[in-house]
């Protein structure tokens, strides 16, 4: 009986870990696709007609 209830504990370690990954995982991928979005459209060498000046 002892191997279940560690066998169920285990179980329930690796699915919240799991779900906890999955969220940071999707955070840092947002967080990746906006860096992307403002490093494309955002920045302008100093150069550039629409740089402030």
């Amino acid at each position: 009986m002892m191997a279940f209830w560690a066998c169920a504990a285990l179980v329930t370690l690796l699915t919240a870990a799991l779900g906890l990954y999955r969220c940071e995982a999707r955070k840092v991928a947002l967080l990746r696709r906006k860096i992307s979005a403002f490093q494309g459209g955002a920045i302008r060498p100093a150069g550039s007609p629409g740089a402030q000046g």
